[in-house]
């Protein structure tokens, strides 16, 4: 790894609040596709206008992830992480009560600036530090809070109250988060140690590290389309060509995120057995054969089983490309490019989704699983590519 030294390794507090922030970061994320056949009919929107909240929620996550490498080297992740909690509250208040549209634009506006000042700060810390069994463990809380989001909107509907009691609970838990870290402002760690003194690079090393940095971001885009993608249309694909209740729909759903947490725990219990890029490798296959059984359309007995493949093979592969980003690039360059590449997932997040919802709808539901196929291939090339560039890194 080049640059200067690596800072401190976070304190208890700061790693408690991280786990919490990760299960409050995916709440949103796993309520929205669930939410959304019910949510559209408050506000007589068509089917594609799901795009309009992601797209807003990415330029947020775009504009905070753009700023977090800066922040992260002159404040410090105090204030990324409690200015990030205090919009994230902003924006689940403008959900619950909004009466009208443009407000849930906006307020995904804030939920997505939120995520990105988040994502941001908690991977940048772990990356640099090299807590490789942490990240997979924080990124396995996402699957958490993103496998409750699911729930808490099915448990709403079934309840016969509405979508909005659901961010409300949303609003709560993101109170919640920012009483936390006011709490343990003070154990934030400092980056300081691993923002200055780099060695410079020129010439052709800065072509390469350039290079690096570009096909990391493409391969980002890709794994955010194929994940973010996969859970926002699932539930409209089950109850529209596989005829699942809306029950059963958000069951379903709930498998793909609790595969996506039970293959980050599995793989922060193998951290020290299976190398970063053989879980790379062993997810994407996976993501393939599941993306696959989906668009076989056999039934619940064999999509339920396909839906939790796809999220346990997706689980690990984000994790494990964060670790090998300091290795790849420098310590010094990866608090940057930690803030970049999730910009380019979120873009692939929100882009590819949005671009999924006009296709669905001008092609129909039933090309959900050729969709998701193309996204995984597509995932398996860059990642090809990104692996010859960086050979041994």
């Amino acid at each position: 790894m080049t640059g200067a030294s690596s800072p401190r390794a976070p304190r208890r507090g700061y790693a408690a609040g991280s786990l919490y922030a990760f299960v409050v970061l995916g709440i949103p994320d796993g309520m929205i596709g669930v939410a959304w056949p019910v949510l559209r009919h408050s506000f007589g929107q068509p089917l594609a206008s799901l795009g309009e909240l992601l797209l807003a929620s990415l330029a947020g996550y775009l504009i905070s992830t753009s700023a977090a490498g800066p922040v992260l080297r002159r404040d410090g992740a105090a204030v990324l992480l409690t200015g990030s909690a205090a919009a994230a509250c902003a924006g689940a208040a403008l959900y619950s009560a909004g009466a009208h549209w443009p407000l849930l634009v906006l307020g995904s506006l804030l939920i997505g600036a939120a995520g990105g000042g988040l994502d941001a700060a908690l991977n940048a810390v772990a990356a640099v530090t090299g807590r490789t069994r942490f990240m997979n463990v924080m990124h396995a809380c996402y699957g958490v809070g993103a496998g409750l989001g699911p729930l808490m909107v099915t448990v709403s509907l079934a309840a016969g109250s509405t979508w909005r009691t659901a961010y409300a609970a949303l609003l709560v838990a993101e109170a919640a988060l920012l009483v936390t870290w006011l709490a343990h402002r003070r154990s934030f760690p400092s980056l300081a140690a691993a923002s200055g003194g780099g060695e410079p690079v020129a010439g052709g090393a800065a072509r390469r590290r350039n290079g690096l940095v570009m096909l990391g971001l493409a391969v980002f885009c890709a794994y955010g389309g194929l994940e973010v993608g996969a859970a926002n249309w699932l539930a409209s694909f089950l109850r529209g060509p596989a005829g699942l209740s809306g029950t059963l729909a958000g069951l379903t759903v709930f498998l793909y995120y609790a595969g996506l947490t039970g293959g980050r725990l599995a793989a922060a219990w193998l951290v020290t057995r299976v190398a970063p890029r053989q879980t790379i490798w062993a997810g994407v296959a996976g993501a393939i054969v599941g993306a696959a059984l989906i668009w076989a359309g056999l039934g619940l007995a064999v999509t339920a089983p396909a839906v939790t493949l796809l999220g346990v093979s997706l689980g690990p592969i984000f994790p494990a490309l964060m670790n090998l980003t300091p290795g790849r690039l420098g310590a010094s360059t990866a608090i940057s490019a930690v803030g970049w590449q999730l910009g380019a997932g979120a873009a692939g997040a929100s882009a590819l989704s949005a671009g999924m919802g006009v296709a669905l709808q001008a092609a129909g539901l039933g090309s959900f699983g050729p969709i998701l196929v193309a996204l995984a291939l597509t995932l398996a090339g860059v990642n090809l590519l990104l692996e010859r560039a960086a050979p041994g890194a």
